[in-house]
């Protein structure tokens, strides 16, 4: 029977293509035909036909969950959580670049290495005085005139490092040396 049915439709297919006026009526009653006579399908969507007294199909109702405030009340509300979750993820973010450059800075014992005060009142002339800093002796010494005529005499380009004296300090009565260990 398929195969009546598709000679069928490939002879009206034919008939129509050639334009006859008879054909054209009988093409529109086939086509009319096929379409009450179809067979019904054995599956049918879940969602339809669900009057019929026969059908087991509940369709459920979902009216319940649905907003009953206006649209723009819904969007104002979307607009306020996704703000907030940005702004939640900014703080969370800068807090999490903070603990990193936390981390990475000088612990307190290096930064208490760094710095070294001394009271340069209280080293009297012609005396000298060793600090530590950052594991490295610093010499200080107090200069008297006499000293400093006789740096300011010596013929610098003689040194290991050609420097005149005046160059070398900013004060001419304070002499900071950095020791090498």
């Amino acid at each position: 029977m398929p195969h009546l049915a598709g000679a069928s439709s490939s002879l009206l297919r034919a008939c129509s293509r050639q334009r006859l006026p008879a054909t054209s009526t009988i093409i529109a009653a086939c086509q009319n035909r096929r379409v009450t006579d179809a067979p019904k399908s054995s599956f049918d969507s879940p969602f339809g036909r669900s009057n019929e007294s026969s059908s087991t199909i509940k369709i459920p109702d979902f009216s319940k969950y649905a907003s009953k405030s206006s649209p723009t009340t819904n969007k104002v509300f979307s607009y306020f959580v996704a703000g907030s979750l940005g702004l939640a993820s900014a703080v969370g973010a800068k807090a999490t670049v903070q603990d990193f450059l936390v981390n990475m800075s000088a612990s307190a014992d290096v930064l208490a290495q760094a710095k070294v005060e001394v009271a340069l009142a209280s080293i009297p002339e012609g005396k000298n005085v060793i600090i530590k800093w950052r594991g490295k002796p610093v010499f200080i010494r107090h200069r008297t005139s006499e000293e400093i005529k006789e740096a300011n005499g010596t013929d610098w380009t003689t040194l290991r490092d050609p420097q005149p004296d005046s160059e070398r300090v900013q004060k001419p009565e304070w002499l900071i040396m950095l020791g090498m260990t």
